[in-house]
Formats: structure tokens, C-alpha cells, sequence
């Protein structure tokens, strides 16, 4: 799907000729690294303009051009980093080529498999973004290393405690299967859920439907791997950042989970639960949210009021010549939620 990582050596050459220097190289390395562990995927002109506003606010980092991110998007792209350089043309097909449009894209985000189901993530995300402004705080460049938050740290440890007391689980078709971790907790052991191992199994051909790849089984595997808690945790953080499926829906994996892994929760236990995935979810920053916490943006919402739209020279001459009705697309855009500053 994606070409291999260059050598190193081949690497080396390559930013020797681009005429960035090292410490260029170096910053770009970490900015963009931040700008995945905030945003889940951005364009190049995207992280072109979060530069610029970062630079506003941080006088030290490294002087750049917009094509200086260009021509490292084009070398990183061929380097074992956590993220994809995607051209725009191989998410959506329809869109043409151009350098500055390019996607940098978490790993997280793309699946294998068909190209159908390939980039779902990625779609639901791009589309959760919309309108959102960056999150581009002085401190930008610390987001090169993934943080755990105290609420993060209240999450694990309450799951962490639960307890397997369920001596078997009642599948959708009502067969029973046994709980075979009985008396732990979840910090001590891993699971695979029935939809996991399925999948396991149908990546690895072992389910009779395809042939099968060793090699992305055990990294499915690898991936799956750690402690209960942890994991359950992990897939959250991942569907709330990225926003979908819904809150509910989302609530509905983690309740799953627990109902097929043994534990049976209490009145009280639930509303604590409850309470630290809200607790999470509100102060972390989410992909969806273009790296702002729910409550930062919505008091960044307020403070900005709707976006705004300067009418262009040729739309003012349509409305001009009665091609087109002012009222009718205020009225359009006011529906988006957007304002027009020109008077008609």
C-alpha cells in the first residue's frame, strides 16, 4: 500500500540536496510530529499556516518557506515515522495533484484492506474538522511527545480496579461463553473480544475467507496487546478524537467491553464511570477539534462569533447584474452558519 522507508544513507542524501539545513530538518521533524499528535491529519498548507501563527508567538524557531515544508513532505515521506504523507489524489480521487495539498496523516487513521474501508477514519475525521479553527498554543512544539493527562491517569485506575465477578457473557445469538478472568482485575491481564479475535482470525485466513497475512495478524495482535484498562482506554481516546462514531455509540464500546470481558457493574461504579469518560474526553485534545479540549473551543467559539466571508469582485458583479440574489445567499450561508461582511 504505502512504499518502503528509504535507507538511511539514501536519506541523508536526499536532505543534503534538498538545501535545508540541520536544523531545519531537525525542526520540521518535530513540528510535524506535534502537528499529528494534535490535529490526526493536516495538509501541507495547513501546517503552513499553523506555522506562521506559531512564529507570532515563538521568535526562535527556524526561519522557513511554505515550499521548505514541500520539499520535506516529499523526503519524510520515504522515512519511518508514525505518520503517512498521502497525496490528496489517493484519498480523494476526484481532487487533482498539487504538492501544497498533500496529507500528512496519522498511521492510527488508515486501515488495510479495501480501499472502501481504507480511509474511513480519516474521511469522518476531515469531514469533523470543518470550520474548526487550529489549536496553536506557544508550547505547540511539547505535542511532539504524546502527554497522559491526570484524567487520563483517573480513567486507567478506575478501570484498572474493576474486578471480573461475571462467570460467563450472553452473545447477541444467546449462546453463553465462559469469563476466563475470573477474580482479576483489569489491570492484570489482556482480552481479546469475540469481534477481535474474528477479526484475528480473518486476517490471519485461519476463518476459511481469504487467504490470509501472517505478518499483519501478529501486528494486529501487537496492537491489541496490554493490559485491559489500557487498551479499553486507547480505543476511546482513538474514537473520540476522531469524533466518530457518536458519543453514544462510543459509550457503547467501552459498556460492551466490559459487559463480555466479566464486569458487572454497580449503580455507583457506573456513574463513576460515566463521570471519568466525560471528565476525559472534555479536557483532552481532540483530533476532531483541531488539537483544541471541547471546553477550550467552544469558549474560542464564543469568543470569535460565526465565521465571516468577504464577497469577491466576480460574485459582487452577479448580484450586481441580478444573476444572483443577495438575500437568497445570505439567507445559504447564514444556514452554514457564516456571515457575510460586505454590505449588498
Amino acid at each position: 500500500m504505502y512504499p518502503r522507508p528509504l535507507s538511511e544513507k539514501t536519506l541523508k542524501k536526499r536532505y543534503a540536496e534538498s538545501g535545508l539545513t540541520a536544523t531545519q530538518v531537525d525542526f520540521l521533524h518535530r513540528f510535524f510530529l506535534a502537528g499529528i499528535n494534535l490535529y490526526g491529519a493536516a495538509t501541507i498548507s495547513d501546517l503552513w499556516e499553523v506555522y506562521k501563527e506559531l512564529r507570532t508567538k515563538v521568535n526562535t524557531i527556524p526561519a522557513l518557506h511554505k515550499k521548505d515544508l514541500v520539499i520535506f513532505s516529499g523526503i519524510v515521506q520515504r522515512e519511518a515515522v508514525p505518520y503517512y504523507i498521502l497525496e490528496i489524489n489517493e484519498i480523494y480521487s476526484a481532487e487533482p495533484q498539487k504538492d501544497t495539498n498533500r496529507f500528512v496523516v496519522s498511521r492510527d487513521l488508515v486501515g488495510s484492506g479495501v480501499d472502501k474501508y481504507k480511509y474511513i477514519n480519516l474521511y469522518n475525521l476531515d469531514k469533523n474538522q470543518i470550520n474548526k479553527p487550529f489549536y496553536v498554543p506557544a508550547d505547540f512544539m511539547e505535542y511532539g511527545r504524546q502527554k497522559v493527562t491526570d484524567d487520563e491517569r483517573k480513567l486507567l485506575t478506575f478501570l484498572g480496579n474493576l474486578k471480573v465477578t461475571a462467570k460467563e457473557y450472553e452473545l447477541s445469538n444467546k449462546q453463553t461463553i465462559p469469563c476466563t478472568h475470573i477474580g482479576e482485575k483489569l489491570k492484570d491481564f489482556d482480552f481479546l473480544s469475540q469481534d477481535e479475535q474474528f477479526e484475528y482470525d480473518y486476517i490471519s485466513g485461519k476463518s476459511g475467507y481469504i487467504k490470509g497475512n501472517q505478518k499483519k495478524a501478529e501486528r494486529f495482535l501487537e496492537d491489541r496487546r496490554g493490559p485491559e484498562n489500557e487498551k479499553i482506554v486507547r480505543d476511546y481516546k482513538f474514537r473520540t478524537s476522531v469524533g466518530w462514531p457518536g458519543p453514544k455509540d462510543t459509550l457503547d464500546f467501552v459498556i460492551k467491553e466490559l459487559d463480555e470481558v466479566g464486569v458487572q457493574l454497580q449503580d455507583g461504579q457506573l456513574q463513576e464511570l460515566l463521570d471519568r469518560l466525560m471528565d476525559f474526553a472534555n479536557h483532552s485534545h481532540l483530533w476532531c477539534n483541531r488539537g483544541w479540549t471541547p471546553d477550550e473551543l467552544h469558549k474560542q467559539t464564543v469568543r470569535q462569533g460565526p465565521p465571516l466571508i468577504s464577497l469577491g469582485p466576480g460574485i459582487q458583479k452577479a448580484i450586481a447584474d441580478g444573476e444572483l440574489d443577495f438575500e437568497e445567499l445570505r439567507r445559504e450561508l447564514a444556514r452554514m452558519g457564516i456571515r457575510i461582511i460586505d454590505s449588498k
